[in-house]
């Protein structure tokens, strides 16, 4: 099997947060050495570009981070943050949480925290008592972030949540 420039996982790299793409895994355009890999020992070409394309497609998948709150007494707490790729370092101050009124918040980030979003954020609440709870990226205060905005039968309300962040 030959292997062009590119064989290092750019999204392994700490520092530049990137998602596995066909740039990573040469195209998927490993082609077989004229003497052909021994099957039992090594993979074949063929196996490794189905490798990289099943790596790519789950890593359209994965989040970037999971983040979940906590509310209590109108007071919004990040209760844990799980960076879910290896190439993101989150560390005190990287996610600032506000809450702007009950039932919205805003979860924000510094530019080139995460790698370009592939699919939309999900949000799942945590707390029985919501009817609906939903998940939008935009910019607030200046900075990239998700909008979580909890509703019940009443209106917008407070209530604990997770957030998957693509």
């Amino acid at each position: 099997m030959s292997m062009g420039p590119g064989s290092t996982p750019t999204w392994a790299i700490p520092g530049a947060p990137a998602r596995p793409s066909l740039t990573t895994y040469d195209g998927l355009g490993i082609i077989e050495d004229a003497q052909p890999a021994d099957p039992s020992t090594m993979p074949s070409a063929a196996k490794f570009n189905a490798y990289g394309a099943q790596d790519i497609a789950i890593g359209a998948v994965v989040p970037n981070c999971t983040v979940s709150v906590t509310v209590a007494a109108g007071v919004a707490t990040l209760a844990w943050v799980t960076a879910c790729n290896p190439a993101i370092t989150l560390v005190s101050g990287t996610l600032t949480l506000t809450r702007v009124s009950a039932g919205v918040y805003w979860i924000t980030w510094p530019p080139n925290t995460f790698p370009p979003q592939v699919c939309g954020d999900k949000a799942y609440m945590n707390t029985a008592g919501a009817n609906s709870i939903s998940a939008s990226r935009g910019t607030y205060g200046g900075q990239a972030g998700v909008n979580v905005t909890v509703t019940n039968s009443s209106g917008q309300a407070d209530g604990n949540f997770t957030v998957d962040i693509m």
